[in-house]
């Protein structure tokens, strides 16, 4: 086994390295242009997180803080938040320990949005779980919660969330007849050194996770707006 020391000086030359080489590097979805986001927590520059962040981020910086709900406390680990966050096992940021399903409050949002949560719920939400083998997911609970934070958006507002395929069976089976959405996009992951293109549907939804790249090869990147 590597020393944990040893480990954590090639992670921070590995950041080092994609920060001086690939900083300036860009990915597109539906034609607007984001920065690769390469952070040392979570190891961004290897996983999915590189293209969750900088998307979801854009969206945020759009709204007043007071009016926006994130489902899974992602992005208080990369910049300064102020919102209302939501996680049932997550204390830090002084986020809502409740499960979705449990959560009630008179407050509508503009924006909830989330990255890559839902697919843990009914499935793997407890952070223990890191083998999901005999674990069957609730398909069922899934789509509540989606209801749940549907709910909880004000007239005209919006649920923005990404999601990876392959890791959640139950979940890519939803797609797309059983969630409905207003708008749905697509990336797909083409190299070991974690570029990613947008793609159809079609092409990312037999993708596997942790094949044949480490962690997700293709997200979802979904809205849900309330036209009340």
């Amino acid at each position: 086994m590597i020393d944990h020391k040893i480990r954590k000086f090639y992670d921070r030359l590995a950041l080092g390295y994609y920060r001086a080489f690939k900083s300036w590097k860009t990915f597109a979805l539906n034609g607007r242009r984001y920065r690769y986001c390469y952070r040392l927590y979570n190891y961004t520059w290897r996983t999915e997180r590189c293209v969750e962040i900088p998307i979801i981020m854009d969206r945020v910086k759009k709204y007043d803080s007071n009016d926006i709900l994130e489902f899974g406390n992602v992005l208080s680990y990369y910049f300064p938040v102020s919102h209302d966050i939501l996680d049932k096992n997550d204390p830090s940021s002084g986020a809502i320990q409740r499960d979705v399903l449990d959560f009630r409050t008179d407050k509508r949002y503009r924006l909830i949005v989330s990255i890559s949560s839902l697919e843990h719920v009914g499935f793997t939400e407890d952070p223990r779980d890191a083998d999901t083998a005999g674990i069957k997911p609730d398909a069922a609970k899934l789509l509540a919660a989606i209801d749940v934070l549907k709910k909880h958006l004000a007239p005209g507002g919006r649920l923005v969330a990404t999601v990876p395929l392959g890791y959640n069976g139950a979940l890519d089976k939803l797609w797309p007849d059983q969630i409905k959405v207003d708008a749905m996009s697509c990336l797909k992951r083409v190299s070991a050194d974690n570029r990613w293109v947008q793609a159809p549907f079609e092409e990312v939804i037999p993708l596997k996770y942790g094949e044949p790249f480490a962690f997700a090869n293709g997200i979802i990147v979904f809205m849900i707006q309330n036209k009340e």
